[in-house]
């Protein structure tokens, strides 16, 4: 970072580090939540009245959710549980249970529903299919591979495995299940979905069809015809809960197949009825919608619209904790019916239905005319009156057709775009409360989705729109260069948001419609893109079931064999035939056995082993935003078109969009390709279009309390030269000072930045935002610098981040909000307090610092050792919630990762590169069980000296300021707290042999809650950080006579080689990684220097002293030859500036600047004292 007399104002290569790391996450956010989700009219507030069972489930679950945690809970496990006795005894025992602070102990919870509940899904009992046979005759007569026949028919063996009936406890006592009474044998999907659900149910009977099972079919029909009969309408699955919303109508397409397949007319007539029904249910109420086009034509359409307004009870927690953001009860019941609703689609959820991609609150369904449930409801009426025509039922098959003219009409009319020949669907504006709407074309959705192609499902529906071969050339054309095919299927969307029904998710019912309209559509060249799309689908089902024994719900379409993610519960997995138990597994799922994909189950595999153990982990993840999900696709083509020289991934995932995403995903799937290839003047005329340049999200702002020479500024320091390069290097903190910019306020989902409130200082150069833990030697140079506001300001940016996201983020992007860094926080609020005395500061601080501190001692991050005297101590390690390649270097990751064959060993890798960035040292060889090679990397199986050094620190901190402010309780809980982990450190990390403190080593086979400590475990590498308690010589309390150990720990220190010519080496390791031998780094010399300082020996002192000027000495040398403060040094030699790691040497350098302030305020610089290197 070149000097203040060379950049007046604001070097683009300035650099800070750990900045402060101001960033603690993200926030994705969106609009404020409104009063109606969707709209500003009256809304009919009629909604299905909630049976006293389903009442009394949802508060079992919510009080179980409160015993439990929330950790692996399903809320829908407690709504379907089948009661033992009357609900009026189950109510009273339940009341009678006792609570401790509210809240009903876990062994009571347990003994009470093993007392009055039978499992959930009892009320289904297996029952034997009687169509099924194990290779039915033509079965698949087209396949001819082996291995893909034997699969198919593993796959058909399910049917049998997952076939149900009710059983008679739900018929003699309804009243005690939710379950409805269906009169047939079902099929299930299995897992959490214990009962049938409505729109799967078609790509189940195509499936059976597939099998020759037309019985099983014909009795998933008749289930459908009876609760159409019983409720007016198909309700989304059968439970009593679901009665208050359906599905896409697709029943009538049911009974179509099979009346193809089977030519039975009687069936048809006995289905005719029920299917009018649920038609008129779909075409009337709250379900219609006029809109009148530009031609003063009226046209009746379609939409979703739940009758409920409270939360989901199969999900009430969930949906309670989404509508907490809203203030008042009519908000949240509007948003519920918005939830409900987008239930409704089978869509749930998906940016679709938001007006904001990346906000669920903003879910508005209701006022969207959806393209695919009107072409479900187009095919409906043909079906009607084909069926009706069969049946010679005239008046009903004129009626039918003519309705489904008009409605072909419509869409062609609202729908179509002919500018991207595609159907969009069609949104209400909130404002619009006419009961007819006018037609505007702006209120078409522009952005891409699989359903603005669901229409070629029938073909009819381009009547109207030019001639066939031409708007099927368009529509083909289209489809190709809309970006939502990709590697193993077409993608639902392009958005990228962690919702299950967005990119990069790709499902089965949509690869159906689409492959099965391509096929249809008479084009040689569509025929031969379905064909293809269908070879993609087939083979990333086959591949993950290979891998993981199960067909699944989903897919990620990005590549091929792996299953999708994201939603609001966990994916189901369904094992396959041979690891199924003989007739009733409780893990079996089946969303559609069509295409050989038998759908479904969304869960996971279970937990896989880590890079660094054989124990199960905890494999919960932050989501990815579709923002970072593109950059980071950007970023991969960048780095081949323009190849690995120079190249820095993280420039890519620092852009700031000019235009919406949608946007500018679309225009990127359109630049042209050279095998595969973005051709470079292509790719930089795009990202010129469409981006800003990286750093811009972050404008200059002038530090009010700088000036050029504080009164009092360094007073030990007499030596002209040294005097005029310390004001020099002063002068810095103006020079990297940086407000967020409005345009990441006003447009958040277009920046990766998070809107950090207050005024930062920034490291420069590749680093152009706030990082966490260099933050604290910033404010130590600030406060040198007599900048206290600045300073303050930088703690306050901090807390927002706490006080948001729960922890101090790596760094101020949405990127780092999968992990933070090392904690110390607190210690920067002690050395504002240290220099101020203000005690308000302190005060509005401390609850921030009580909430990280509880981030960094429970969950993933807590480990429990028990001592060779049976003493059990809490511990804690790092662990970032992470599996991916981290976005900001995500093709150095890519390419890291490459050595591993599969996805969970990779997956654990990513998981360990996260967790060693979160230490700060990434990368070094103290990680790695190979010093030599990074795939050993092990973080999180190593409990760290320094990390519990700074969280006792945290602890002595906490203590102070409670004392302070009369807060006594806190006060001995913290001070409790320190004396307990002081205890943990002399006992775990204490080495009496070497007279240092080690990291200690969980073993890979050791997967007890509880370690046993074995004094082999403990690291005996040398490493800078062996010494880092020093920093508080309370560590040493306990180990013997002050003077003697301060003695001991110095000449250990002295003979371990660290100490070398230009300062403190990192490690002894010299490996390549640049937290290891010979860089020497600004925090590691400080708090050694310090602790050297503080030790009350006049020998260590002396040595503080000496390293002190060896450090400063080699600052000033690298800072004459190169105009510039580095990031690190090669302390070999004085004036070498570091190297090694994963980009190039960065300048600027925030915590560098701030260390050699602080030093040189601790030690000054004699007049007569030479700053040169010596020889």
């Amino acid at each position: 970072m070149t000097v203040a007399k060379h950049l007046p104002k604001m070097p683009s290569h300035s650099f800070h580090f750990f900045s402060f790391l101001f960033c603690i996450l993200l926030v994705i956010s969106v609009t404020t939540p409104g009063a109606s989700a969707s709209s500003s009219c009256a809304v009919d507030d009629q909604t299905y009245a909630t049976i006293p069972l389903v009442s009394f489930l949802q508060r079992l679950q919510s009080e179980a959710l409160k015993t439990l945690g929330p950790n692996s809970f399903d809320p829908k496990l407690y709504v379907d549980l089948p009661l033992k006795k009357d609900l009026s005894l189950t109510e009273a025992a339940f009341w009678k249970l006792p609570r401790v602070n509210g809240i009903i102990p876990e062994n009571f919870l347990h003994g009470f529903l093993e007392d009055y509940f039978g499992d959930a899904g009892e009320d289904l009992v297996y029952t034997e299919p009687e169509d099924f046979v194990p290779e039915p005759e033509g079965f698949l007569p087209k396949v001819s591979n082996p291995k893909v026949r034997a699969w198919a028919l593993e796959v058909h063996s399910l049917w049998k495995n997952l076939s149900r009936r009710v059983s008679d406890n739900v018929k003699n006592h309804p009243e005690r299940h939710t379950l409805l009474p269906l009169p047939e044998p079902v099929i299930i999907p299995g897992s959490r979905f214990r009962e049938v659900y409505y729109w799967d149910s078609y790509w189940i009977i195509r499936g059976l069809l597939v099998s020759k099972m037309y019985d099983s079919a014909k009795a998933i029909v008749n289930n459908l015809v009876w609760l159409v009969d019983a409720y007016g309408h198909v309700l989304n699955g059968a439970r009593v809960y679901y009665a208050n919303r359906s599905q896409p109508p697709l029943l009538s397409s049911m009974v179509m197949e099979i009346y193809t397949r089977t030519g039975d007319v009687e069936f048809v007539r006995k289905s005719f009825a029920s299917l009018i029904n649920e038609y008129t249910f779909w075409n009337s109420g709250i379900h219609k919608v006029t809109i009148q086009d530009l031609q003063g034509h009226k046209h009746a359409l379609s939409r979703y619209y739940a009758r409920w307004n409270k939360p989901r009870p199969e999900s009430a927690t969930i949906d309670e904790a989404s509508a907490s953001k809203f203030l008042n009860e009519s908000d949240k019941k509007a948003f519920y019916r918005e939830v409900a609703s987008s239930a409704e689609t089978g869509w749930d959820f998906s940016s679709r239905w938001m007006s904001n991609s990346y906000d669920l609150s903003t879910l508005s369904t209701t006022s969207i005319i959806p393209v695919d449930l009107n072409t479900y409801l187009y095919k409906t009426e043909l079906d009607i009156a084909f069926l009706a025509q069969k049946l010679g039922d005239s008046k009903n098959y004129q009626k039918f057709f003519e309705a489904s003219n008009a409605r072909q009409l419509a869409m062609r009319s609202i729908f179509w775009n002919a500018e991207m020949n595609q159907w969009l669907d069609y949104w209400i504006r909130s404002n619009d409360c006419e009961d007819v709407h006018q037609f505007d074309v702006r209120n078409q959705n522009d952005r891409i989705f699989a359903s603005n192609f669901i229409p070629m499902w029938d073909w009819r529906l381009t009547s109207g729109l030019g001639e066939r071969n031409v708007i099927v050339e368009r529509i083909y054309e289209s489809f190709l260069k809309s970006g939502l095919l990709q590697p193993a299927g077409i993608a639902t969307s392009l958005v990228n948001n962690g919702q299950q029904w967005d990119f990069p998710n790709g499902w089965s019912p949509l690869q159906h419609i689409i492959i099965e309209g391509l096929s249809n559509a008479g084009s040689k060249a569509s025929w031969g893109l379905a064909q293809d799309i269908a070879v993609r689908w087939i083979r990333t089902n086959y591949a993950t079931y290979n891998t993981t024994g199960a067909m699944h719900e989903k897919y990620d379409v990005d590549v091929c064999g792996k299953f999708g993610g994201g939603g609001e519960y966990k994916p189901q997995p369904m094992a396959v035939i041979k690891h199924l138990l003989p007739k009733m597994p409780s893990h079996s799922f089946h969303f559609s056995s069509f295409l050989f994909s038998t759908l479904l189950l969304m869960s996971v595999n279970p937990p896989r082993a880590a890079a660094s153990s054989s124990c199960a982990v905890d494999d919960r993840t932050y989501s990815t935003t579709p923002l970072v999900s593109f950059l980071q696709r950007l970023q991969s083509e960048a780095l081949k078109t323009l190849g690995p020289s120079s190249f820095d991934p993280k420039f890519y995932v620092d852009l700031p969009l000019k235009k919406d995403l949608s946007i500018t995903e679309a225009a990127f799937w359109k630049l042209p390709r050279v095998k595969g290839i973005i051709p470079e003047n292509h790719l930089h005329r795009f990202l010129e279009a469409y981006f800003d340049d990286a750093g811009d999200d972050m404008v200059y702002t002038e530090p009010e309390d700088f000036v050029p020479e504080p009164v009092e500024f360094l007073p030990k320091v007499f030596n002209p030269k040294v005097r005029v390069w310390a004001l020099e290097v002063h002068s810095l903190w103006k020079n990297l000072s940086r407000r967020v910019s409005d345009n990441v306020k006003k447009y958040p989902e277009r920046h990766t930045l998070l809107p950090l409130p207050e005024p930062v200082i920034i490291p420069g150069s590749r680093f152009r935002e706030v990082y966490y833990w260099d933050s604290y030697w910033i404010i130590r140079g600030l406060l040198v610098s007599k900048m206290h506001d600045s300073a303050k300001a930088i703690v306050n940016n901090l807390v927002w981040l706490v006080d948001a996201y729960g922890h101090v983020l790596n760094g101020a992007r949405v990127y780092y909000a999968n992990r933070s860094q090392p904690p110390l926080l607190s210690s920067m609020v002690m050395e504002i307090y240290t220099r101020t005395g203000d005690l308000e500061f302190v005060r509005k601080s401390l609850p921030s610092l009580m909430k990280e501190y509880t981030f960094w001692i429970s969950g993933i991050h807590k480990v429990m050792i028990r001592d060779l005297h049976g003493h059990k101590h809490s511990l804690s390690r790092y662990y970032a919630r992470w599996n991916k390649p981290r976005p900001e270097s995500a093709t150095i990751d890519e390419e890291s990762a490459s050595k591993f064959l599969n996805d969970s060993d990779k997956e654990a890798f990513y998981r360990e590169i996260a967790s060693t960035a979160e230490t700060g040292w990434d990368f070094s060889s103290r990680w790695m069980s190979n010093s030599f090679d990074l795939s050993t990397l092990s973080t999180t199986s190593i409990v760290p000296v320094d990390l519990n050094t700074y969280l006792y620190k945290v602890e002595l901190d906490i203590a102070f300021f409670a004392q302070q402010l009369g807060d006594i309780k806190t006060h001995e809980k913290f001070f409790k707290a320190s004396k307990a982990r002081q205890f943990a450190i002399r006992s775990i990390f204490w080495n009496a042999e070497m007279n240092q403190w080690l990291d200690y080593w969980i073993r890979s086979n050791d997967c007890e809650d509880v370690h046993q400590f074995e004094a082999r475990n403990q690291n005996d590498r040398i490493f800078a950080s062996n010494f880092i308690p020093m920093w508080n010589w309370k560590h040493s309390s306990g180990l013997g006579e002050n003077s003697i150990m301060v003695e001991r720990i110095l000449e250990s220190f002295q003979k371990s080689g660290l100490v070398q010519p230009a300062g403190i080496a990192t490690s002894l390791s010299n490996n390549g990684q640049q937290w290891d031998f010979p860089n020497g780094w600004s925090p590691l010399q400080h708090i050694i220097i310090e602790g050297l300082s503080n030790s009350g020996s006049k020998a260590a002192l002396e040595l503080a002293q000496n390293i002190a000027v060896r450090w400063i000495r080699t600052n000033y040398a690298a800072y004459n030859t190169t105009g510039a403060m580095h990031e690190k040094y090669d302390v070999e030699g004085c004036g070498k500036v570091g190297g090694g790691g994963e980009y190039k040497p960065q300048t600027g350098f925030g915590w560098s600047n701030g260390v050699l302030l602080a030093l040189l305020d601790e030690f000054g610089w004699p007049f007569d004292r030479d700053i040169e290197c010596r020889s």
